[in-house]
This record gives structure tokens, C-alpha cells and sequence, in this order.
């Protein structure tokens, strides 16, 4: 079974579609933590009701019989139970945290309305600019939170954004058994520039501010060029 953490806006959307195409009727979606609209005290309350839950799942009600797949945003730490057993691999993306951000910006504002979560709201309802989003205490190191309590050699897989179409390549050949794939391209800004940011200053603070996330990334970056050598 492969557990894949769904990074938000790391292609995340794209991954998932060749995942259900793949899958079919065995992938199970978990979208509905919400993990970044809450308080960290919350997050950890969900994570260990869900793994009492998941001790005692004997009927098939947390897991159903068959599933082959779980895809969703959630933390990792949620399914850290079924972390090495032979036939459970863990796989995500990464992105470079600053244009990730970015992305993840623009993303909410383009998609905000009435059933977003309030953060969201607040964000377009105040008008926040791009570098306002990108040091709020809410968003700091966003890929190091929902891989919190795991190594990244926990990961079968570590697939990064930038090298997206050779890293499709890669993961679906050794975990689909697909030689070739075309790969969908979805929920893409199609408005984006070859870079968000021209304010060196800014970049400089924002490694700084989400410094976990950059190390995380890093590491990331060195293993896919141990992966290719």
C-alpha cells in the first residue's frame, strides 16, 4: 500500500489524478483534517484519535479491505503506526519553500468564497500582500509540519516539484509498473512568472523565517541526486 501525502502546491493535484487513473477503486481519499486552519494542539488531538482508531480496526472502517492507496493532506504522523511494515511505503513531493508559498498564495486568492476556511477569507478580506502571507506564523515551515515526527529516509519516495515530469517518470515505472505515462497538468496558474520574487531582501527573510522547511528541502534535493547518480 502506498500512503502519499499530498504537499499542498507541489503537483500535487496532477499526482493525484494519474494516482486515481492507477488505483481506480482502491485509493482512498483523506482530505478532511484540515491540518493548516488549526491550532497545533488540535492537530495532534485528531492524529491520536485517529490512531486509536486505527489500533482497533478490525472491521475495515478506518482502512477498507483493498485499498492499495491513501492520498490526502494530512500529516504523516497520522498513519506513523503502519511506518515500516513490509508492504506500507510513504511517498510526497517537495517544493523550494518560497515559490511554494507563493503559489500557495495566489492559489487561495483566486479560489476564495464563502465556504473557505476563515484564514482564508481573512487573508482576501484584508488584503494581504505576497510577502505578508509568506512570514505569517501560520504558514512557517508548511512541509516540515506535515512530515513532522518522520525522516525523509522513512520515504520510499521524495519526488520534487522542479524536476516534476522526471520524477513522474521515475515514480511510475518503480511503484505503477508504468514504462510510460502521459502526465495530467491540473489546477496550474497559468498567470505564473518565471519567478515570484524580485526582492532579494525578502527571499533572504524568508529562508530565514521558514529555515526547517529549507533544510528539509535541501535534503530532499540530495537524495534525488544520490537517487540519479
Amino acid at each position: 500500500m502506498i500512503i502519499a501525502i499530498h504537499m499542498p502546491k507541489t503537483g500535487g493535484t496532477s499526482f493525484r489524478k494519474s494516482l486515481e487513473q492507477h488505483f481506480d477503486g482502491k485509493l482512498l481519499f483523506d482530505y478532511d483534517d484540515l491540518p493548516l486552519h488549526k491550532t497545533h494542539e488540535q492537530r495532534m488531538s485528531d492524529v491520536r484519535a485517529f490512531q486509536k482508531r486505527l489500533l482497533t480496526d478490525s472491521d475495515g472502517s478506518v482502512i477498507p479491505e483493498g485499498t492499495s492507496c491513501i492520498y490526502g493532506h494530512f500529516l504523516a504522523l497520522k498513519y506513523k503506526q503502519l511506518l515500516n511494515r513490509r508492504n506500507v511505503q510513504f511517498v510526497t513531493w517537495l517544493r523550494e519553500p518560497a515559490e511554494r508559498l507563493a503559489s500557495h498564495y495566489h492559489h487561495w486568492v483566486r479560489n476564495c468564497g464563502d465556504a473557505s476556511p476563515d484564514f482564508v477569507k481573512k487573508i482576501v478580506k484584508e488584503n494581504w500582500s505576497l510577502a505578508q502571507f509568506c512570514m505569517a506564523p501560520e504558514m512557517r515551515n508548511t512541509q516540515s509540519l506535515f512530515l513532522q515526527g518522520f525522516s525523509l529516509s522513512d520515504f520510499a519516495f521524495v519526488g520534487i516539484t522542479a524536476h516534476y515530469h522526471s520524477d513522474f517518470a521515475y515514480f511510475s515505472k518503480k511503484y505503477l509498473g508504468k514504462k510510460q505515462w502521459r502526465m495530467p497538468q491540473l489546477n496550474v496558474n497559468r498567470t505564473k512568472k518565471a519567478t515570484y520574487f524580485t526582492d532579494k531582501d525578502l527571499l533572504a527573510e524568508i529562508r530565514q523565517f521558514h529555515d526547517l522547511d529549507y533544510t528539509l528541502y535541501q535534503e530532499a534535493v540530495k537524495m534525488r541526486t544520490k537517487r540519479l547518480s
